[in-house]
């Protein structure tokens, strides 16, 4: 993942896509658009990351660390403990961006 508080325009942020009757999102990159509240991420305490619009952290499906394994959007779990749930985010990456 990349960390771009500032957006610029020419650049990808972190987004979510919605999937019909699922209880959870893709996460994907998508161009940066101001505004757009799906782009809006927040750091837990507990190193959970957070999305603004749907209030879900950011998830390694089914627990399997493996390369490839797809990111997803899903609800917050453990009291924000949940393994496939915590991260360490890069510095400056503290608060909402």
């Amino acid at each position: 993942m990349a960390f771009d508080p500032a957006k610029k325009w020419d650049t990808f942020c972190l987004d979510t896509n919605p999937h019909d009757g699922t209880t959870f999102f893709d996460v994907v990159l998508n161009p940066c658009e101001e505004g757009k509240v799906s782009q809006n991420w927040s750091v837990t305490p507990t190193g959970n990351i957070k999305n603004e619009a749907t209030g879900f952290c950011v998830d390694v499906k089914g627990s399997n660390y493996k390369d490839g394994t797809q990111i997803l959007a899903f609800p917050c779990g453990a009291g924000g403990t949940q393994a496939n749930q915590v991260w360490t985010p890069p510095r400056g990456a503290s608060g909402t961006w």
